[in-house]
């Protein structure tokens, strides 16, 4: 929190703020809510949750990188929301179940390892999921809706191996 010196609320980063996903309150503990909703209207309707945030060492990383942020949220629609859980995924053991699908937040909030994807441009937070990794795929200044947004793409289960390929970089964290 920045204090001014003058009497008004302090200014928070935009990370400390709590967003709400509109209709279901702070978006950590209404994200599983938001996601039961989609799965039960069975179709994509254009709606998007808010699922974490790019902090400042990953941002200042991409700085680095002349990557420049158009906002430190993440969000998901419900559209990539079901791509990411679709049966070809779950037939091959690809997928995060449900109750993985719906920590999401929380894998972003605190991911074992944070890559960047050099030949498909897009961050990969990565934490453990049993004998494999889990990876929630997202694409920087994505647009959707005529908007610049960070967007969770897709997320699944890779092995480890898959994730030491020359195409990643380690931004924080470690596998």
């Amino acid at each position: 929190v920045i204090h001014c010196g003058c009497d008004h609320v302090p200014w928070k980063a935009e990370w400390e703020k709590e967003s709400l996903i509109e209709g279901f309150g702070p978006y950590k503990e209404a994200f599983p809510v938001w996601l039961d909703d989609v799965i039960k209207k069975e179709k994509p309707e254009g709606r998007t949750a808010t699922i974490g945030w790019i902090y400042p060492a990953i941002s200042d990383w991409l700085n680095k990188k002349k990557i420049r942020l158009t906002s430190h949220e993440i969000v998901i629609t419900d559209k990539k929301a079901f791509h990411a859980m679709n049966d070809a995924k779950m037939s091959r053991g690809a997928a995060l179940d449900i109750d993985e699908f719906k920590r999401i937040p929380e894998m972003i909030d605190k991911p074992q390892a944070v890559l960047w994807d050099s030949e498909d441009p897009a961050l990969l937070y990565v934490s453990p999921s049993g004998d494999k990794k889990a990876k929630v795929v997202v694409r920087i200044n994505y647009k959707i809706k005529k908007e610049e947004k960070n967007v969770a793409v897709t997320a699944g289960k890779v092995y480890r191996e898959n994730l030491t390929a020359k195409r990643y970089e380690i931004v924080t964290g470690e596998l």
